[in-house]
């Protein structure tokens, strides 16, 4: 008798274990995942103006197709540039530009994405994509204060909140621009009442050098995952130089460009780098306004100390309720410097003709990324990759990197 008992004691534990079960895997932390710059798909719409000739609906805009790049670009450009009214960025005139805010999984066109939700899934089997993971899409030709201005900013955190609970909060995790997106969502309190931790992988929160580029010679390369601009290549005489154009033309007046420039407060002890040397002159960081007019970019020029405030992001130091981690790569060669042999002006200008460089993860140097350790609590939550599993761009899917991905996860999903 005593041991029938045992026994049925022992099965009512184990059915109220397995009833449990469910209400446990409904209980894990949503995870949220912001990707970098031009990762997010976008759509657009727009009307005929002088210059495009030709209505269109609900048109893929980014990635380009190849017909905008050698036919259409007239309502490309209408479609993709930025306008400035009454104190703020808005889509161009008769055109309507959006992402989707949750992003279908992804596939060949991001391997880097796919690869790291496929291996994200594989460590943390109760987590399927769509249920409990999301990737974010937003608009990233806008700045983190423009996006706040728009219902973009809005719309994200609508999302967090609708998905996430008081006993369920959310986990935010960013790539690059993307995780200064999650940080600028962090700074409201209604958010950040849901959300117990944020990962960020190589967040430039000081800026690069390498944001320049497109905007004086349009050049994406060093800036965008290459599996994204395959589709714009063509064996065609002269398809470098003619997406080089395009690309020029595209980021004119691009507000997330212009947040991206490298900021003083990477520097210590007051320093002030050359960032861009050229035949007739110097720039230094806090001359970036200076190199935006003179391209000819009159509206960054003017819009500069509203769109580069990154600074603002990591004052305060950590995020009050938030577990912060911070991934960046270190020890790679990193632009620091652009040389040209030309002198800057409003037309495109050719590729540098030379790099001085410093240490990083290939894209942002060391001081901007070691930004991202004052949101955290204590070095433990700072991992530096070293060597090429630390480059910017593959980043998420190295072995080590998933590795302290897990790490960070699992002490995460227990914190209440």
């Amino acid at each position: 008798m005593a041991a029938q008992r045992a026994f049925r004691r022992t099965a009512l534990v184990l059915a109220l274990a397995l009833a449990c079960v469910p209400a446990l895997q409904a209980a894990e932390s949503p995870i949220f995942f912001f990707p970098g710059m031009m990762v997010s798909n976008l759509t657009g719409s727009n009307t005929v103006t002088d210059k495009c000739t030709q209505a269109r609906s609900s048109v893929q805009l980014w990635p380009p197709q190849v017909s905008d790049l050698v036919a259409g670009r007239d309502c490309w450009y209408q479609s993709i540039r930025l306008n400035y009214t009454a104190g703020r960025f808005v889509n161009g005139s008769g055109a309507s530009v959006w992402a989707d805010t949750l992003s279908p999984l992804p596939s060949s066109f991001n391997a880097s994405l796919a690869i790291w939700v496929a291996e994200l899934q594989k460590m943390f089997p109760n987590y399927k994509y769509g249920e409990n993971l999301f990737i974010m899409g937003y608009d990233w030709r806008l700045d983190v204060g423009s996006m706040a201005q728009s219902s973009q900013l809005s719309q994200l955190a609508a999302a967090i909140l609708s998905r996430s609970s008081a006993s369920s909060r959310a986990i935010l995790m960013g790539h690059s621009l993307g995780a200064l997106l999650a940080a600028q969502l962090l700074s409201l309190p209604d958010v950040r009442a849901r959300v117990k931790g944020f990962i960020s992988y190589a967040g430039p929160f000081g800026g690069t050098a390498t944001a320049i580029s497109p905007r004086v010679s349009g050049e994406l390369a060093s800036l965008v995952p290459p599996e994204l601009l395959q589709g714009i290549t063509l064996p065609i005489p002269g398809i470098d130089a003619l997406v080089r154009e395009v690309t020029w033309n595209g980021v004119k007046g691009m507000a997330s460009l212009a947040m991206l420039l490298p900021y003083s407060a990477a520097y210590a002890n007051g320093t002030d780098p050359v960032v861009v040397r050229t035949a007739s002159r110097s720039y230094r960081v806090s001359q970036m306004a200076g190199l935006l007019r003179d391209v000819g970019d009159t509206l960054l020029a003017d819009t500069f100390n509203q769109t580069h405030t990154l600074d603002k992001l990591i004052a305060a130091g950590p995020i009050p309720g938030v577990d912060v981690y911070c991934m960046y790569g270190v020890g790679l060669q990193t632009v620091r410097q652009l040389v040209f042999n030309v002198t800057l002006s409003d037309k495109i200008a050719p590729l540098p003709s030379a790099y001085l460089y410093g240490r990083g993860d290939s894209v942002v140097p060391f001081e901007s990324l070691r930004l991202c350790d004052r949101l955290t609590t204590g070095p433990g939550k700072v991992r530096r990759i070293p060597g090429n599993s630390g480059k910017h761009l593959g980043i998420m899917r190295e072995s080590s990197v998933l590795a302290f991905t897990k790490i960070a996860l699992e002490a995460l999903r227990q914190r209440t």
